[in-house]
Parts: C-alpha cells; sequence; structure tokens
C-alpha cells in the first residue's frame, strides 16, 4: 500500500495536558481501474475512483480513542471535491460492514464509512455509535462530513470499566482507524479526538 499525507491534522485541544493525537494520516489503499459486477449482473464502475483509509495517530502504545468529534468552536470536516461512494450494501460505520455480502458486490468493500478501529462486524471491540443526523445524512448520501453547529456530533464508542475495548487502542505503528473513503475528488479537511492518555478516562485531551 502507498501512504500518502494529506492536510487532514489534529489542531484542537483543550486540556493543559500535551495533545496526544500527534497526526493524522491518509493512506492510499487502491486506485480502481475498471468496474465491479455484481451477483445480480448489475455494475458498480469505480473507475478513476480511490479509496483512501484515514488513520488518528497517538502517542504511547495505550493511549485509548474515545470519540472523533466536532462542534462549532471545534469543527470537523473531511470533504471532498465530488461525492464519496456509498455502496447499495454498505453502511455509514465500518463496525456495521457485513464481509459476506462481498460475494454479492465485491465494490462493497471500498464503501465509504467511519469508525473507530473496526472495519466489519466480526472484528473484535465495542461497536461504533454515532451522534448527530446532518452530517450523518449528508454523508449517507455520499455528501461531506461536516460538523460545526452547536449541537455538535461524534462517532464514538464506550469503554468498558477497567477493559478498554482493543478497537480503541493503536496498531504497531500507533495508528487507529478512522475511517474509509472511496472517491474520484480531492480530500482535505481536519479533525478533533478525544483519546484517554494512557487509558486513563481521567486524563483526557482533545487534540
Amino acid at each position: 500500500m502507498k501512504r500518502l499525507l494529506l492536510s487532514l491534522v489534529g489542531l484542537f485541544l483543550l486540556s493543559s495536558v500535551q495533545a496526544q493525537l500527534i497526526d493524522v494520516e491518509l493512506e492510499l489503499v487502491i486506485e480502481h481501474t475498471g468496474p465491479y459486477t455484481n451477483i445480480d449482473g448489475s455494475v458498480e464502475d469505480l473507475t478513476g475512483f480511490k479509496t483512501y483509509r484515514l488513520y488518528a495517530v497517538v502517542a504511547n502504545p495505550d493511549d485509548f480513542l474515545v470519540e472523533v468529534t466536532g462542534v462549532a468552536e471545534y469543527p470537523l470536516e473531511i470533504t471532498t471535491t465530488t461525492s464519496f461512494y456509498q455502496n447499495p450494501f454498505g453502511t455509514q460505520l465500518g463496525s456495521d460492514i457485513n464481509t459476506g455480502f462481498y460475494q454479492f458486490s465485491p465494490a462493497l468493500e471500498y464503501d465509504s464509512w467511519v469508525t473507530i478501529g473496526l472495519d466489519n462486524d466480526m472484528d473484535p471491540g465495542s461497536p461504533v455509535n454515532n451522534v448527530g443526523d446532518s452530517w450523518f445524512n449528508s454523508f449517507t448520501a455520499g455528501g461531506n462530513i461536516i460538523i460545526n453547529d452547536i449541537f455538535g456530533g461524534a462517532w464514538f464508542i464506550l469503554p468498558n470499566p477497567g477493559d478498554q475495548p482493543v478497537n480503541g487502542l493503536p496498531d504497531a505503528d500507533g495508528r487507529i482507524l478512522i475511517g474509509q473513503f472511496t472517491t474520484d475528488g480531492d480530500m482535505v479537511g481536519f479533525i478533533n479526538a478525544t483519546v484517554f492518555v494512557n487509558s486513563n478516562n481521567q486524563n483526557a485531551v482533545l487534540g
């Protein structure tokens, strides 16, 4: 896979503690060169589209990502100059992706969704939840994710008392998957993420 860095960076800190979200990384997964044929003979043509995975990068191996969030004072934007591909069998949350449907619609593997750590419903960890209708409805229709009003919005996981779900913890490279996006446009944006430093919920920062 080719690793690609774009202008998606963690900008904000709501604590005197040093921000634990140290970077945001956008990785190019595949550049599509042709159509995908569904089991019923219909076609999903992704020619010219690219699929990316977006990661939050944290400082410590036990830093725990709770949510990706936005509000008026600290907005979140993940945008494309065109639209995001949404597969008919897909979902907007990575933890709800059913890989069993890949045989019916191979392009489902490249559906656009947001997550914390999970890319299908069989992955271990805590399911991803969402708050806020406007950004979620826009993304469902292939539009941009913009969370910038007074009510805010987020996608998040619920920590377990004394045992943080594995999907909130980073991989060996310090990365936590926060979304997959397929588009034929150019992506830009910025995010905010709440992190429990060293998995301590008494030491939370927004980075």
